[in-house]
């Protein structure tokens, strides 16, 4: 009985949410206004984590993490990144979430599939192919982490980064929205009217619902 039971359990689990979010602060749950339009989407999308889940929370990512010069052990995002994109499927079954060793021979296949593409290990890739034509979007560390700089040791000439924030529900969300969609959105911002940019969080915002952003330069200030 007890078999059985943990047997109906793991296939449940795997199609419905089954797991209470008992933090404070609810981060480990997707929010209402995203489960609404997930609930809504009526077309097969992909989901390719490119790392297992297991290498993604305790392995690998905290080395691949230098790159971006991040030196703290930020295990607790990852493990929020994958407990998040684990839900996304149990909201709609149109939704196909895999994750993929990077050293076995189906990563190999998907890199020459995105072969113009540079893949790096964690990077999400979220694909919807309709009427034989595929879209597609791939998330990379930066699109998913906020980082804050660390100028502690500035003065021996380098600076390191802590991981403050996660952004995967926002990420893959409008990764979502953008490879089902049958339109493009564009938007030109006029810049060089200041010697500081000030539009970086602006285009954040805009990349971030899936606008296509040109910059329009207008300098008047010299150099």
């Amino acid at each position: 009985g007890i078999i059985i039971i943990n047997v109906l359990v793991s296939a449940l689990s795997n199609r419905f949410v089954l797991e209470f979010d008992m933090t404070a602060e609810k981060s480990n749950s997707i929010s209402e206004e995203n489960i609404d339009y997930l609930k809504e989407l009526d077309t097969e999308v992909d989901i390719i984590v490119c790392a297992t889940a297991e290498d993604y929370v305790g392995g690998y990512m905290k080395y691949y993490a230098q790159n971006y010069s991040v030196t703290e052990d930020a295990t607790d995002y990852y493990r929020q990144t994958i407990k998040l994109l684990d839900k996304y499927p149990a909201y709609n079954n149109k939704i196909n979430l895999r994750y993929v060793d990077t050293q076995k021979s189906e990563f190999t296949e998907i890199s020459s599939k995105y072969s113009n593409e540079s893949l790096s290990y964690g990077d999400i890739i979220v694909a919807c192919t309709k009427n034989g034509t595929e879209r597609y979007k791939i998330i990379g560390f930066t699109d998913i982490y906020k980082l804050d700089e660390d100028s502690t040791y500035a003065s021996y000439g380098y600076t390191t980064n802590t991981v403050s924030g996660n952004n995967i529900e926002t990420a893959v969300t409008s990764a979502i929205a953008y490879v089902t969609s049958n339109k493009t959105k564009k938007a030109a911002l006029v810049t060089g009217h200041s010697k500081d940019d000030y539009t970086e969080t602006y285009q954040t915002l805009l990349k971030d619902n899936n606008y296509e952003v040109t910059e329009i330069s207008d300098s008047i200030i010299g150099s």
